[in-house]
């Protein structure tokens, strides 16, 4: 149920996108004829009842952030909060630079290295989704309320139809006309044998006023709408809780009864035209509300009277050019609208997928094969210059594959990589190192019972030589995917942050693995501050961070951001703090702190007393 709704909330997303378009539309071709607005809002009930999108390059559907990527942002996200305060919260973690993952269990650490293993997030991992845990109590809240207006519709209709079963049919015509003395309006009301439903008291009304209205409701029977307007009830109780749909179906019955009114004034006379405005006003009444509006067939006197007389009054023929210029609007806007951007990815076999993420953390080339253990296939997290401390933990890889060129026993993977690395600051694990969206160059070996062996990989130069080396690289219909995939700045921030989503992934399975919760993203998501947005200057910053102390602290090791940050030195987690206690005009006390993540201990503190251009070391008690 969770993941219905969340599709639900994500259809109706795009869909509430389509309903503005169709607005718009119906605004600048007012004077089309209303069927071409009904035939727009068709575009909005395509969009909320078709499980599937038609892939093209000219879709404008907005797609910057996944609904996922909402959620996570909005603060759904399990690993949401904050990191614990209690010191048993993690253990010192020894760990490398990169994390590499498994698709299975979770061997031993390697060697003092500090060599890490962890889980893989794939495609098929049965690991629980977060996102729809957290969707769990608003998607029972969702099926509840649709359930409940689908119900109250589906009840509504029946009580209406007990009311009308002592109806009495009229003679001598070719339509199903009753008459009823429990109704105050005419409507068409019916699924399989719909009916034409006259108030007995509407004969009063004279002869001429009954036929205007039979002809209206006739209208409406040669129209489908007693299908449509049904149709369109259920697609608006299922996406209840957006409001612009309810807006959309509202506007729609306008549309609807305007349609109608267009289809039996055309050709007649403008004496014709009055005598159905006047049985428009003598059939008003006033409207029923929520209720009726929403539940049943609307009555011929119900909707926009005001409106309607006045368009039946000034209607005129419409030039043929506002036609098809509003059909051929209506078209594009299917095309960019109904559709959703073209992916530029390229199905590659799983094994294969597994041989590229695992390249992309192998900068030491180690041959994927020498990592095979009981058939089971890990991947190696390389521990790059790794000396006395790291700040960054672990690290995430995304790609996404444009081509490929195969041999008997070589294959080339044209892709975008990205690679992030992470660590704790502030309590959130960030992307703090890595690079974004590289069109890459990947070469493996095949050996005879199909397994990938890595060789090499290319990257473009970069600065003014980065087209060229493009094209070098990457074959011309290769070339043309990746122009297509970074042809604009929407579709280029799509794939980084499709990426990033990847990369993403990786430090979720870190987090569940070291047992901490906490928020990730990287320093844009994020409100770090530095010493210059409390007024400090350039000079005092500059100085500052490149001092040693008298015991030969290097001040610079703490970074230029307030808060703190995780590192590991020699198997132990260590946190640096700057914590700045003054104004916003450069003057206070920035106090530097060193302890052990999980005791508390300190292993240095010290502070400085900041004062206009000048700093001076502060005599700290304790």
């Amino acid at each position: 149920m969770e993941q219905i709704f969340l599709q639900v909330l994500s259809r109706s997303l795009e869909a509430s996108v389509v309903v503005l378009a169709v607005i718009a539309m119906r605004l600048v071709f007012r004077s089309a004829p209303k069927w071409t607005h009904c035939l727009m809002w068709a575009l909005v009930a395509v969009k909320l009842a078709c499980p599937f999108a038609i892939e093209s390059e000219f879709s404008l559907m907005p797609t910057g952030y996944s609904l996922p990527r909402l959620l996570n942002e909005a603060g759904w996200e399990t690993g949401g909060g904050r990191i614990s305060d209690s010191a048993d919260a993690a253990e010192p973690d020894k760990t490398g630079e990169f994390l590499v993952v498994t698709t299975e269990k979770v061997p031993p650490e390697e060697d003092g290295e500090g060599t890490q293993f962890s889980e893989r997030p794939s495609a098929d991992s049965e690991r629980p989704n977060d996102n729809n845990a957290m969707a769990r109590l608003p998607a029972a809240v969702w099926l509840t309320g649709a359930a409940a207006l689908l119900l109250y519709g589906a009840g509504s209709y029946l009580r209406l139809k007990r009311r009308l079963a002592d109806a009495v049919p009229v003679e001598g015509t070719t339509l199903p006309i009753y008459r009823s003395d429990r109704i105050q309006t005419a409507f068409l009301c019916g699924v399989v044998k719909p009916k034409i439903y006259l108030p007995f008291r509407l004969e009063e009304k004279g002869e001429e006023t009954e036929r205007q209205v039979i002809a209206h409701e006739a209208a409406h029977l040669q129209r489908g709408d007693h299908l449509t307007k049904v149709f369109a009830f259920v697609l608006a109780a299922v996406y209840w809780f957006n409001p612009v749909i309810w807006l959309a179906y509202v506007l729609y019955a306008r549309d609807i009864e305007l349609a109608c009114d267009e289809k039996v004034i055309r050709g007649r006379s403008e004496e014709e035209r009055k005598a159905y405005s006047r049985a428009l006003l003598a059939c008003a009444v006033e409207e029923s509300g929520f209720m009726i509006h929403n539940a049943v067939p609307v009555g011929f006197g119900e909707i926009a009277v005001k409106r309607r007389v006045a368009n039946v009054l000034k209607n005129k023929k419409t030039a043929i050019w506002v036609i098809v210029a509003a059909l051929v609007v209506a078209a594009v806007a299917a095309a960019v609208l109904l559709t959703r951007p073209k992916s530029y990815a390229v199905d590659v076999p799983p094994e294969l997928d597994d041989a590229i993420a695992a390249s992309i953390f192998d900068d030491r080339k180690v041959s994927l094969s020498d990592f095979l253990m009981d058939d089971e296939r890990y991947y190696y997290a390389a521990v790059s210059g790794l000396t006395e401390r790291t700040d960054c933990e672990c690290a995430g890889e995304g790609h996404l594959v444009l081509g490929m060129k195969e041999s008997d026993h070589a294959v080339t993977v044209y892709a975008l990589c990205s690679a992030a690395g992470y660590g704790f600051r502030d309590g959130n694990l960030v992307s703090n190192t890595g690079y974004s969206c590289v069109p890459t160059v990947i070469t493996f070996a095949v050996d005879d019972d199909g397994h990938y062996r890595y060789q090499n990989r290319q990257e473009p130069e970069d600065g003014a030589y980065f087209r060229k080396s493009v094209e070098n690289m990457f074959p011309r219909s290769v070339l043309a995917q990746y122009d297509k995939s970074m042809k604009t700045a929407g579709s280029h921030n799509e794939v980084a942050k499709q990426l990033s989503d990847q990369c993403d992934k990786y430090a979720e399975g870190y987090l569940k693995k070291i047992g901490r919760e906490a928020k990730i993203g990287d320093y844009a998501d994020f409100d770090f501050k530095i010493l210059s947005d409390y007024g400090v200057s350039d000079q005092v910053c500059n100085a500052l961070y490149e001092l040693h102390t008298e015991d030969g602290i290097y001040i610079g090791n703490y970074g230029i951001y307030l808060g703190n940050f995780e590192t590991i030195e020699k198997g132990t987690r260590y946190v640096y703090s700057q914590t700045w206690e003054g104004d916003n005009n450069g003057n206070g006390t920035l106090t530097f702190a060193k302890y052990e993540y999980v005791s508390g201990t300190y292993v240095e503190r010290f502070a400085y007393r900041i004062e206009g251009d000048t700093f001076t070391k502060v005599i700290m008690e304790g």
